[in-house]
C-alpha cells in the first residue's frame, strides 16, 4: 500500500545540501514527490511509497544530515500518485 508523507526539517537545514542529499536517499527506492526550501528556513519534503521504502528515505537522510536536524514534523496521508520521480522544487516567495 502507497501512503504519502509529508515532512518538514528544522535546524540548519538550508545552504548545506539538504535537498542534494534528499535526491540522493530517494535515488534507487521506489519512492516519488520532491523537496524544497521554505521561506522560514525548513524544508519540506512530499513523498510517496511504500512504508518500508518512506522509512528507508527516512533513515538514508538522517543518517547523512542528523547533525543539522533540530525537528521533524511528518504528516501522513493516502499516495495520490500524481509524482513521478523525486525532484528538487524551487522555494515559494516569501510573504
Amino acid at each position: 500500500m502507497q501512503i504519502r508523507e509529508t515532512i518538514t526539517y528544522s535546524g540548519m537545514v538550508q545552504g548545506v545540501g539538504f535537498r542534494n542529499t534528499a535526491c540522493q536517499a530517494a535515488s534507487g527506492l521506489p519512492v516519488s514527490g520532491w523537496v524544497r526550501n521554505e521561506p522560514d528556513g525548513t524544508v519540506r519534503c512530499i513523498i510517496e511509497g511504500t512504508v518500508e521504502a518512506l522509512n528507508r528515505f527516512r533513515s538514508a537522510l538522517m543518517g547523512r544530515m542528523a547533525t543539522n536536524i533540530t525537528g521533524i514534523t511528518i504528516e501522513q496521508s493516502m499516495a495520490t500518485g500524481e509524482y513521478s520521480g523525486f525532484k528538487i522544487m524551487p522555494s515559494p516567495c516569501s510573504t
